[in-house]
């Protein structure tokens, strides 16, 4: 069974080159009129950024800056046995599309597909594998799969704080849990939902209103504070050394830190 799936970005930096070209004819004093010494020409490059939508068991996809999204299969991918909407590890092939208040959803390694209707007073608020995300007119969220790829089952999101306001959706690398970041009281938190029941948890509370966020079956980073997903209740986040590098991706025990020059992987959080 497929447990996380990478989500990276990375951002190619820009490039500035200086040449210089001097003439090599003989000496001689100078003319009256200023004549060039040599030439020099700059040359810059734009900086392009890429952004990885995401990566499943049978490819992955990019865009590079604006351009639309390329999918690259994985050499001998092998297609799951079953796929379904039943199944949501096998969300991670799984493309969706949003047509009004219509999603299309599609794996993209067996072609199975179904269709999630948002029902009215609804809003799509994010989408991960099999399962949307939704907020009605009372605040209140809901997570929509279908039945039989058709029939759209509405789950009420459990456990999420009274009055809380939310503020963002985050999707990760795991297509059984959503990162919601709210607020309350003056304070940002955030919190992972359940996709397959609807439960609702905090993990960390801080003071940054975005913070930076990355998280797969079993880590969750955010505002620099790490914690395991199966922590007991009451758990403390542990706080991570900052550094200038941003945050891009849990992989596995693993710290995905990127700058727009380069990535590199750091040591699991302790």
């Amino acid at each position: 069974m497929i447990r996380s799936r990478r989500l990276v970005r990375a951002a190619v930096g820009g490039v500035v080159a200086l040449s210089c070209t001097v003439s090599a004819a003989p000496a001689k004093a100078a003319p009256g009129a200023d004549e060039p010494a040599g030439t020099v020409r700059l040359a810059t490059e734009k900086r392009v950024s890429v952004d990885y939508p995401g990566a499943g068991a049978s490819g992955f996809q990019y865009r590079p800056g604006t351009t639309s999204v390329t999918t690259v299969d994985y050499p001998g991918a092998v297609p799951p046995a079953h796929a379904g909407p039943d199944d949501l590890a096998t969300g991670t092939d799984v493309v969706n599309t949003r047509d009004g208040q219509i999603v299309l959803q599609k794996h993209r390694s067996t072609g199975v597909t179904a269709t999630v209707t948002i029902p009215a007073g609804q809003a799509n608020r994010s989408a991960v594998g099999w399962s949307v995300l939704t907020m009605d007119g009372t605040g209140a969220l809901h997570v929509l799969r279908t039945v039989d790829g058709a029939l759209t089952v509405d789950t009420p999101v459990t456990g999420f704080p009274a009055g809380a306001r939310p503020v963002l959706s985050r999707t990760g690398g795991s297509v059984s849990r959503l990162a919601i970041v709210y607020a309350l009281e003056g304070r940002t938190s955030v919190g992972l939902v359940d996709l397959s029941d609807g439960a609702f948890r905090t993990y960390v509370t801080g003071d940054t209103a975005t913070p930076q966020l990355a998280y797969n079956d079993f880590w969750l980073v955010a505002d620099r504070k790490a914690i395991r997903v199966d922590a007991g209740p009451g758990t403390e986040p542990t706080a991570l050394t900052r550094t200038d590098a941003q945050l891009e991706a849990v992989v596995g025990d693993r710290l995905l830190l990127g700058n727009p020059c380069s990535s590199r992987a750091a040591p699991r959080p302790r």
